[in-house]
């Protein structure tokens, strides 16, 4: 009971309660994403780490992930990572650090 209804607040959490029946061929790019991303806080850890978190997402789920990775940063503590090769996903970052051939680059 207690697994059903932690998992019930995180579909919650992502915008996705409706959704809590669906099969995953039943849902979009962008909510598939948004399930990643309630599985990863479902791990109890405050460092989450997205690699290409929007890289097959139109522009407004791309938008839409970013404002859910954003809130976890900055109104719930987490330690948000975002590997990508979107520079438009980049400049919204708080820091960035950018490599270059296994290099870091100013």
């Amino acid at each position: 009971q207690e697994i059903e209804e932690n998992g019930k607040a995180l579909l919650d959490s992502v915008g996705l309660s409706a959704k809590l029946n669906a099969y995953p061929h039943q849902l979009s790019g962008g909510q598939q994403q948004r399930v990643a991303i309630a599985r990863a806080l479902g791990m109890d850890t405050k460092i989450l780490l997205a690699d290409e978190p929007t890289g097959n997402l139109d522009t407004a789920n791309s938008e839409n992930i970013y404002s859910i990775l954003q809130s976890l940063a900055h109104d719930d503590g987490y330690c948000v990572i975002i590997v990508t090769h979107d520079r438009t996903l980049a400049q919204k970052a708080d820091n960035i650090l950018e490599l270059k051939d296994g290099q870091v680059v100013e």
